[in-house]
């Protein structure tokens, strides 16, 4: 998958998992499956707990939720 004009790629659903159980341990700051840069975790939303993590490095996005994974 390429980025196209500035819109980051989704993780594949492994890397999805791996960051999902990362975000589930508090002690540890979630790191990119990918490129093992710090990950930049936005969230809980109004909606409900779903965070949107973004690696900046690898330009890499995904919303990880409940019914995510």
């Amino acid at each position: 998958m390429r980025e196209e004009s500035g819109t980051p790629v989704i993780f594949s659903p492994e890397e999805t998992r791996a960051i999902r159980d990362m975000l589930s341990r508090a002690n540890e700051p979630p790191v990119c499956p990918r490129c093992e840069s710090e990950l930049d975790v936005q969230g809980p939303s109004e909606v409900g707990p779903r965070f949107y993590v973004k690696c900046h490095r690898c330009r890499r996005a995904v919303f990880i939720g409940q019914d995510s994974g």
